[in-house]
């Protein structure tokens, strides 16, 4: 099995991702791309289960590769105390994702 393949990220569009982040404090939170791999956004869920997508960095702030293996590296390594979130995790997170 390849060592990438466990990691919380898919495809969005042709070139976008969406994947989840975790923290040391074990919350997890989605974001996405567009479906060019540019900008990022992230997904906030209100008391009432409604969902909405927040930017939180623009189109020319933000990109991920178009390549799975160098998104997961460049999402691992620019987030200080957040990382890409494994799926076995997910049931131990809290948070909205």
């Amino acid at each position: 099995m390849n060592k990438n393949s466990d990691h919380v990220i898919s495809r969005y569009g042709e070139r976008g991702w969406k994947f989840t982040l975790r923290n040391s404090a074990g919350f997890g939170f989605t974001y996405r791309t567009t479906g060019t791999g540019d900008g990022l956004f992230r997904l906030r869920v209100d008391p009432n289960g409604g969902e909405r997508w927040e930017q939180v960095k623009g189109t020319s702030q933000y990109s991920l590769p178009s390549n799975r293996a160098a998104a997961i590296r460049k999402l691992n390594q620019n987030n200080g105390e957040s990382w890409l979130a494994r799926e076995d995790e997910l049931y131990t997170l809290e948070g909205s994702f």
